[in-house]
């Protein structure tokens, strides 16, 4: 777990700096969370009736958990594409349609040499990485499964409406509500019940910096392979971002569906990234404690293609 002692107290600073300031932002990935809804939602900007956009997030994540029972084990890599359509219907209304499909795959992955190495480098613990055989996958909820093999599957497509409700110089005010229309049900990764969210974006503009904070609610269902597990139903979202220049910081605060043991625990997660290009931001993420849903790093890129 990267710099999970050494760094608690100046990333703790850093984030309450960022919730200081504000901000909004990227998606925690992690897939037990993620089986049952996802939050795609990386683009705030309204457009014009006619107007389209289509672009693209990827994600590359180092997972490593465990209870203290070992009934629950999350060590793996992980890779993921969100592929976002974005389209104006109208401007009388401020109305945006989307269309957002994920796909993902967990697999033993290269990074776990280099973390015990960086682990060495600065005196950390391993946190007991080597109970488990490094690059492979070990991936467990109880006695519901246990996956030590590579899977994939889509996520929900999930359909959207954007809309603004009040814009000023500086500030605005939009809405988005969805559905996910399931496209798989893979043990671990996707699930066949639907899920629904509405969210509000508060948004800041001046000259070069600007700032988002995005709170969304998220109604899901059981999953099958979950049948008999007692969960809660809704999941709260928080993301914040703020952009100067082409710089790029924020930190993400999730909830989790389960309600007992280390998963239950809520996520929180800060990201600086890179604008390259108007069609190229790079991101690394690294997580908050308590550490229990969140990878322990990651890396991120979103691609905007027109």
């Amino acid at each position: 777990m990267v710099l999970k002692q050494v760094t608690r107290l100046s990333v703790g600073l850093f984030a309450l700096f960022l919730l200081a300031s504000s901000a909004f932002g990227q998606e925690v990935e992690f897939p037990l969370v993620q089986s049952m809804v996802y939050f795609p939602y990386s683009d705030n900007s309204q457009l014009e009736k006619g107007d389209y956009s289509l672009g693209m997030d990827l994600h590359y994540s180092n997972v490593y958990m465990f209870n203290h029972y070992r009934t629950i084990i999350n060590d793996f890599e992980m890779f993921s594409g969100t592929l976002r359509f974005r389209y104006g219907l109208s401007d009388r209304l401020g109305l945006n349609l989307e269309v957002y499909c994920r796909w993902s795959t967990i697999f033993g992955g290269f990074l776990d040499r280099g973390v015990e190495r960086f682990h060495d480098f600065l005196g950390l613990p391993h946190n007991s990485r080597d109970e488990f055989p490094r690059y492979s996958v070990n991936y467990r909820y109880k006695d519901y499964f246990y996956h030590r093999s590579g899977k994939s599957a889509l996520s929900p497509l999930t359909a959207a409406l954007f809309k603004t409700l009040y814009v000023s110089d500086r500030f605005s005010l939009k809405t988005r509500v969805s559905v996910g229309i399931p496209l798989s049900d893979i043990t671990g990764l996707s699930s066949s019940k639907p899920f629904f969210t509405g969210g509000v974006i508060v948004d800041y503009k001046k000259d070069r910096f600007s700032l988002d904070f995005s709170n969304y609610l998220a109604f899901t269902g059981t999953p099958g392979w979950l049948d008999g597990e007692a969960l809660r139903k809704l999941i709260y979202f928080s993301r914040l971002e703020l952009r100067w220049k082409r710089f790029i910081g924020g930190i993400s605060f999730r909830t989790s569906p389960f309600a007992e043991d280390d998963i239950a625990h809520p996520a929180y997660q800060f990201y600086l990234g890179y604008r390259i290009s108007r069609y190229l931001d790079v991101i690394i993420l690294e997580d908050l404690g308590p550490f229990d849903t969140t990878p322990d790093v990651g890396f991120g890129l979103r691609i905007r293609v027109l």
